[in-house]
């Protein structure tokens, strides 16, 4: 793999932000037995960080942690979408859950 190329981020000013959240593994199966001891209403439940991050400042955090030294190239003449992806979590938050997995500590363990 060549950790020195350039890499080219069509669509996006970069300044959008997304809420990620680590799926799949032994906590988030925890979260939901959780939700289903702790949560006994009809309303949704939003499950995130209520936290979000720009593509630009995600691309720039995943380079670092693979090693890359390339260039990332924002192509800012494609339309960016949606603002914003926030979940509102205040529910989750009422019933004293907040995520425990920091977005970087999640893609190094995913990356190694």
């Amino acid at each position: 793999m060549r950790l020195n190329a350039k890499i080219f981020i069509e669509g996006h000013t970069g300044l959008v932000g997304s809420a990620l959240v680590r799926a799949l593994d032994k906590r988030s199966y925890r979260n939901l037995i959780f939700l289903m001891q702790n949560y006994d209403n009809d309303e949704i439940i939003n499950v995130g960080t209520g936290e979000d991050i720009s593509i630009a400042d995600l691309a720039h955090l995943i380079a670092d942690v693979v090693g890359f030294s390339g260039d990332l190239i924002i192509d800012s003449t494609k339309p960016d979408g949606m603002p914003r992806r926030l979940l509102n979590v205040s529910r989750l938050h009422e019933l004293a859950f907040f995520h425990r997995t920091i977005l970087v500590e999640g893609i190094k363990s995913t990356y190694d």
